[in-house]
């Protein structure tokens, strides 16, 4: 059996962990971890090519689940090609690109101003719920609206989730490359379902814990840096103060 040097943190129903993803899921997996999570969400470290903790991730994650990981210019090629060949071309489901628009441009080149998140599931048999992630038609009310309700799935190009600013009240001082909850909660109410698990090997500043604290979701986060960890569960155990509070 592997060993796991960790430190872990529960609120209701998250676990936040402040340990080496490999390692830990390593050892998650020797303890019976195998097809347990419904859905993987991971920001990754956008320049590095290091893998491995991607094979773990595709056994931890069940028959009907999704990953989606996030990089940008500097690692999707590589990114596009493992995951290819880990998960299968066939179980590829989309290139989603967050536009965004804040920070400096180079003088010869366009301004490189999106990220990129590919979407794999495990089998075609996948999770997804339309109803909870449709957005308004600009056509809504007229006779081009053929379905009449006004509403529709979005695109691959996520413009509608905005900036993230530096003066947003999510904010978490000290974090950088922190993602808004809109961004996470997308994603996590397309493939879930309420009580189902959410895994992030790359948990950060705890954003995925969060929108899953606020939607009925369970989840489990791993941080590596302990100053960031830290910052996670004081984020989380603020949250759920307030959740508790706002049910008094």
């Amino acid at each position: 059996m592997s060993t796991v040097t960790q430190d872990i943190h529960y609120v209701r129903g998250n676990f936040l962990i402040n340990a080496d993803n490999v390692k830990y899921m390593a050892g998650w997996l020797d303890q019976g971890g195998e097809e347990s999570q419904d859905l993987i969400y991971a920001d990754m470290m956008y320049d590095d090519l290091n893998f491995r903790w991607i094979d773990y991730c595709y056994s931890l994650l069940k028959d009907t689940g999704s990953i989606f990981i996030q990089t940008d210019q500097r690692s999707v090629a590589e990114l596009k090609l493992e995951m290819d060949e880990i998960f299968g071309k066939d179980n590829f489901v989309n290139w989603i690109i967050w536009p965004y628009d804040w920070g400096g441009r180079p003088k010869r080149a366009f301004g490189r101003k999106h990220d990129d998140i590919l979407w794999y599931s495990k089998t075609a048999n996948y999770k997804f719920f339309r109803d909870n992630i449709t957005v308004p038609k600009k056509t809504a009310g007229t006779a081009f609206d053929k379905s009449g309700d006004g509403r529709k799935i979005p695109t691959d190009v996520w413009e509608d989730i905005g900036n993230f600013h530096t003066m947003s009240t999510e904010r978490i001082k000290g974090v950088n490359w922190q993602k808004p909850e809109r961004l996470i909660e997308r994603i996590v109410l397309a493939t879930t379902e309420t009580l189902d698990r959410v895994f992030d090997p790359c948990m950060g500043s705890g954003t995925t814990a969060a929108v899953c604290l606020k939607n009925g979701r369970y989840s489990v986060g791993i941080e590596i840096e302990e100053d960031i960890d830290e910052k996670a569960v004081e984020r989380i155990v603020v949250l759920d103060n307030k959740i508790l509070d706002s049910k008094d």
